[in-house]
């Protein structure tokens, strides 16, 4: 409980703030090659529970005492600003993971969402002809999950392939297909479907000279 209680009295911009400071540093001290987040839907849920709770205390009350959803949004996507500007600063390979989700629409229900997502990853979002249903998982505005997406040289989908769930095999998908958002700078040098090893990825891509070893 106690712990509990103070992590409630933390201030989560200082936290990031403090977390890009030593992120850095760190980077920068022991040369590192890359950097991964893991995950960038998990950071947006816990960013959602703080907002959450500053909804309950009135921090998002407009000056007449009325509830602003608009400012509220707001809040959560600077966070994912803060997060973005970190690694714009890293001086390596920075890789984002994140969940996966069914392409929003607006003017559904939430049920309809619901309906929608389930249906989108029982077929992996496979529709012919359309933009891929299968996308990252950045719980904020349209806006903020482009400004992670479009810098990227890589996007890797990843599915499971196999009715054993002990014995499932795993694919990354570069160049996206199948539903899937995908992007590839170097789509001559890796194929459709690559074996989830990312380390893997990175030797073939350094070995055509498309990356730093």
């Amino acid at each position: 409980e106690a712990k509990e209680e103070i992590r409630s009295r933390l201030n989560i911009e200082d936290v990031i703030g403090v977390l890009t400071d030593a992120v850095i540093e760190r980077a920068v001290r022991i040369q590192a090659k890359a950097v991964i987040f893991d995950t960038l839907s998990v950071a947006g849920q816990m960013f959602q529970k703080r907002a959450n709770e500053k909804k309950l205390a009135g921090d998002f009350n407009s000056e007449r005492g009325a509830f602003d959803t608009f400012a509220m949004g707001r809040w959560v996507n600077d966070l994912f600003r803060d997060i973005h500007k970190l690694a714009m600063a890293l001086p390596c390979i920075t890789i984002f993971c994140s969940h996966a989700k069914a392409r929003s629409e607006g003017g559904i229900t939430t049920e309809q969402k619901a309906q929608k997502q389930k249906a989108a990853k029982a077929t992996y979002g496979a529709e012919a002809g359309s933009a891929p249903n299968i996308v990252p998982d950045i719980p904020a505005w349209q806006e903020i999950a482009n400004m992670f997406t479009a810098p990227c040289s890589l996007i890797c989908s990843m599915s499971s392939t196999g009715s054993d769930k002990k014995h499932q095999e795993r694919l990354l998908h570069p160049a996206g297909g199948n539903g899937f958002m995908g992007k590839n700078k170097w789509r001559v040098n890796l194929e459709n479907d690559e074996p989830p090893n990312l380390n893997a990825l990175f030797t073939k891509l350094a070995k055509a000279g498309m990356v730093a070893k």
